[in-house]
């Protein structure tokens, strides 16, 4: 099926001839546009940017967070990553599957809902990181931007979490919660000043 070239694929190309966009990027572009990679419209752009059609499907495999069917208006996701997978969230998706009457991955037929497994936050992050390099940060800067935050995710270490923790410590040692709260409030806002410009709070021992 032919492809109408409209004013927002003639951006996108745009973008890629002049250096502004990856072809990561141009697909998110096309993704945000559709709300999934066409087939059609990846034929046009491979014939427009002469790119082989082979290298989109690849990319489009190799990234989860790419579709390559529409998505239902309610997407149902949960995370396989460690941290995720441990607290059984693939049996989430089960269950929303089968009350659906679909297989994780599909959708129904009426297009309302998708369920899905997917490690979120890596897409998440590498999602982000080829969004700064679209917009022409340099890929140093990106690396070193996100890089607490991948650190942050493979040690399943949250401010929230960090919290929790610290004050279920203080309590074990027989701190009463009134003093412990507070304690730890006051523990995590000196260790978030030592740490905005330089550090991570990855990093951070135990409270």
């Amino acid at each position: 099926m032919a492809v109408e070239v409209t004013e927002k694929l003639e951006s996108i190309v745009e973008r890629y001839r002049s250096g502004k966009s990856s072809l990561t990027g141009v697909m998110q572009d096309i993704s945000q546009e559709y709300g999934y990679l066409p087939e059609e419209v990846l034929q046009e752009m491979s014939r427009l940017i002469e790119v082989p059609i082979s290298i989109f499907y690849s990319l489009a495999t190799f990234y989860s967070s790419f579709r390559l069917e529409p998505v239902g208006k309610k997407h149902i996701c949960a995370c396989v990553g460690t941290a995720c997978h441990v607290r059984r969230s693939p049996e989430l998706v089960d269950e929303f599957s089968a009350a659906l009457g679909i297989e994780p991955g599909q959708t129904t037929a009426d297009g309302e809902h998708t369920t899905d497994l997917g490690v979120i936050v890596d897409d998440l992050l590498d999602a982000a990181r080829e969004g700064l390099l679209h917009r022409g940060v340099p890929p140093e800067d990106a690396d070193r931007y996100l890089d607490p935050l991948r650190r942050r995710a493979e040690r399943d270490r949250t401010p929230a979490r960090w919290k929790h923790d610290a004050v279920a410590r203080r309590v074990e040692a027989g701190e009463g919660i009134d003093e412990a709260v507070p304690a730890v409030q006051r523990a995590y806002v000196e260790r978030q000043t030592r740490t905005l410009i330089d550090g991570t709070f990855a990093e951070w021992d135990d409270a």
